[in-house]
């Protein structure tokens, strides 16, 4: 047998209780070192898996002599962070289910292991169980075009309050639920089976509202613990699946596929049953479900993949099919219609992508008070329009985040391709909500955007304080938002930096980096609406103060923006600031060939228009 391989894994939860254990048991694997979030836990948890390494500290964990993979089982919404680290060091990246906290994340996860050239793979342990192996090898013999299916599943471990102790599962804004839980395994095994969606319905619940911590203490719950989705396959057909975590008597799983050549069905004792049409059905088992096997199996794949070069399963690719169909169910939750699903890679245009740094970088376009709500529609198709001509000719894009007055986001919400560009809002009041008139909460914004941008200098203005944007921070990640942090100093001064730095540890303040997914924009008042932007050495040396300060706040993996005066003639001296993740621009941004420029450079393809 080949050598084992040295691996990290990130997270206490699953991460300790399963994977640890199966790594250490496997001769295929010799697990070096853990990450956990509290660094009095880390070493003490190491310690008692026999593991050489524990710290809070992913970068001290990263940097583990002779480490060669890293596989992360941290809250959904860091998956992002963590994979993103460890593919830009060259490791090998095995990531929990689902692969991000949405599918903009998740492709970013797939360019970033494809642009460093290591294995990634996804952890969809449950299809590696003995009776769902079954089912879906029957179910591609057997069943044909799908009619109907179905997955129910009926739990009784959430039953009460303190039937589970309240952790991050529990909390919506960490990713938590049982559909992400429970849900996506089951997407995976409808889509192993019938593997296009046109469009999906949802409603989700909380049923015991509230939860015991391990230290007695009572928490709101946020996260769903009962679920129902309705899927329209392509072609024809239906697939439901349910889930509820709360009934007073369990059941085994149980899941039907029926089609026009036939049935496959599992079940609730561990049964498989299949047959073609004008046969009797035949059954086998019942078969062994245990959870840690299935996962042996997983890690065994990961093992040959990075070893032998043997195709990855469950692949990257499958992650980012469920994440699709996944986030459309959470959208269908939330505004209560059918939601087609996107395409699980950015564009079905798009014939090449860049494998260089810059392709997942941003550029953030704020408007400020400047087009109307028909001039603002007009604007984004152009750039929209303009996004999908630079897609078809094969360039790659950055992530364009438009930010219109709110009076134009929902227009606008009806035409977006969220394969081109995401939406974001430009302010929110720190209540979810209450008597503040004129004010829009980050709660109200969900669904409608992915970004809200905190704490502009201009801002001010009206009175907003570090602690009023740090407020602000905070309830933008509880609506499971992501906040674009403004900082900067107010004078070119030797001072300066220290000041963006300060202003930075107060706005931040209030979250855990280490839980929450935070773009920064350094912006220095002065250079706003000037001739002359910041010098881009000055900006490389606050950006690397700024990832150094997020480091140091918990981060995993920093991201900083420059904004200030960014134009279609200056771009290019930003975009070749490697330690840089993108732009932001206004008046760049108010004209359509101008901020197509703008987002060319930062893809590293020049000008648009040539």
């Amino acid at each position: 047998m080949e050598s084992p391989i040295k691996i990290a894994v990130a997270g206490a939860g699953f991460g300790r209780k399963v994977a640890l254990p199966a790594y250490t048991e496997l001769d295929e694997f010799e697990p070096v070192a853990l990450w956990s979030r509290r660094p009095e836990r880390a070493q003490a948890l190491a310690d008692e898996a026999g593991v050489a390494l524990g710290s809070s500290d992913l970068e001290e964990v990263l940097a583990f002599p002779g480490l060669e993979a890293v596989h992360v089982a941290t809250p959904v919404v860091t998956h992002v962070q963590f994979a993103l680290a460890a593919a830009e060091r060259g490791l090998h990246v095995l990531c929990e289910k689902p692969l991000a906290g949405n599918l903009h994340e998740a492709r970013r996860i797939a360019a970033a292991v494809q642009a460093a050239g290591v294995v990634g793979m996804v952890d969809y342990e449950v299809r590696m169980k003995e009776t769902r192996r079954r089912l879906i090898e029957h179910a591609r013999e057997v069943v044909g075009t799908p009619r109907m299916a179905s997955v129910s599943l009926v739990q009784s471990d959430h039953a009460d309050p303190d039937s589970r102790p309240y952790t991050w599962v529990h909390d919506a804004r960490m990713g938590g639920g049982r559909l992400q839980g429970y849900g996506v395994h089951d997407l995976d095994l409808l889509l192993e089976v019938f593997p296009t969606v046109e469009a999906v319905v949802a409603a989700t619940d909380v049923g015991v509202p509230v939860r015991t911590s391990a230290e007695g203490d009572l928490h709101p719950v946020t996260a769903d613990d009962a679920y129902a989705l309705v899927l329209r396959f392509s072609g024809g057909g239906l697939g439901v699946v349910t889930l509820v975590a709360t009934a007073r008597h369990d059941r085994g799983d149980v899941i039907e596929l029926y089609g026009d050549e036939g049935t496959a069905k599992l079940d609730a004792d561990r049964r498989v049953w299949w047959g073609r049409r004008g046969e009797e059905l035949r059954c086998e088992g019942p078969f062994d479900d245990g959870f840690d096997e299935a996962f042996k199996r997983v890690a065994r794949n990961f093992w040959a993949a990075v070893r032998t070069g043997a195709s990855p399963e469950p692949s990257l690719e499958e992650g980012l099919r469920v994440q699709a169909v996944f986030d459309a169910a959470r959208v269908a939750d939330v505004e209560r219609r059918w939601v087609r699903p996107e395409p699980s890679r950015s564009s079905p245009d798009r014939r090449a992508r860049s494998t260089s740094p810059s392709s997942v970088k941003y550029v953030v376009a704020n408007w400020k008070m400047y087009p109307t709500v028909g001039e603002a529609l007009g604007l984004f198709e152009a750039i929209q329009d303009g996004l999908s001509a630079q897609a078809r000719a094969g360039h790659a894009l950055p992530m364009p985040i438009i930010c219109p007055p709110f009076v134009a986001l929902v227009p606008i919400r009806g035409v977006v391709d969220e394969r081109l560009v995401r939406l974001g809002a430009q302010n929110c009041h720190w209540e979810h909500k209450g008597p503040y008139t004129g004010e829009i909460s980050a709660v109200m914004l969900k669904g409608m955007v992915d970004y809200v941008l905190v704490g502009h200098s201009e801002r001010r203005l009206v009175g907003e304080t570090d602690e009023h944007v740090a407020r602000k921070v905070s309830a933008v990640v509880e609506a499971g938002l992501v906040p674009i942090v403004f900082v900067g100093e107010d004078a070119p001064t030797g001072e300066g930096i220290r000041q963006s730095e300060e202003r930075l540890r107060q706005r931040l303040s209030q979250v855990e980096l280490a839980d929450h997914t935070v773009l920064v924009v350094y912006e220095p008042a002065w250079a706003i609406g000037a001739a002359h932007p910041a010098e881009p050495e000055h900006v490389r040396e606050a950006v690397e103060h700024l990832k150094e300060s997020l480091r140091r706040l918990g981060a995993a993996r920093p991201e900083v923006l420059y904004g200030g005066s960014v134009r279609r003639d200056n771009v290019e001296r930003f975009a070749a600031l490697e330690v840089l993740d993108g732009v932001g621009a206004t008046r760049g941004s108010l004209d359509a060939e101008e901020f197509l420029d703008i987002v060319s450079w930062m893809a590293g393809n020049g000008p648009a228009a040539s």
